[in-house]
């Protein structure tokens, strides 16, 4: 009886965790089947934008703090350093579960600030929330939802501290 719980626990486990670990997968935005195109706001100040029209980031060499929330591993906040439009270091800046402070960041938050725009701009994207600073050249949060109707594949993106170089 014992050996049959262990097995009934274990595959509850590698099951929590494979969905764990794809939840915030390096294109869980690309997968989704939306029907119709996502709903965005405009930048604060930009009246003209339309939905999906999200201007890119002009600066190609900056670092910036990117906080993730979603159903994935926690990372806790992470410094990219973006040279030529294209990450070079994605690093943790706070210990989490597993994962000190200063630790090489997961594969899911090596994303420049128009990775993030593109995901914004998506029209695949059922739901598209994004808080944009009139003065800003980027946006400060952006709120995903993939699939309208699907559970916990809601991701959160969070912008701060760019310093351009």
């Amino acid at each position: 009886m014992t050996t049959k719980l262990i097995r009934i626990a274990t595959s509850v486990a590698a099951a929590g965790l494979a969905l764990a670990l794809t939840a915030c997968g390096d294109d869980i935005v690309g997968a989704a089947e939306a029907s119709g195109p996502g709903s965005t706001a405009a930048p604060a100040g930009n009246a003209t934008a339309e939905p999906g029209s999200y201007p890119e980031f002009p600066e190609p060499d900056y670092t910036y703090e990117l906080e993730l929330m979603c159903f994935c591993p926690l990372t806790g906040p992470v410094k990219v350093t973006v040279e030529g439009g294209r990450v070079v270091s994605a690093v943790t800046t706070q210990d989490a579960p597993g994962t000190p402070a200063g630790s090489a960041a997961p594969s899911f938050t090596r994303k420049t600030i128009n990775d993030l725009i593109a995901i914004a701009n998506d029209p695949e994207v059922d739901e598209v929330s994004v808080d944009w600073p009139e003065s800003a050249a980027y946006p400060t949060r952006i709120v995903t939802d993939p699939i309208r109707n699907a559970i916990d594949d809601e991701v959160t993106y969070v912008v701060s501290d760019v310093t351009v170089h």
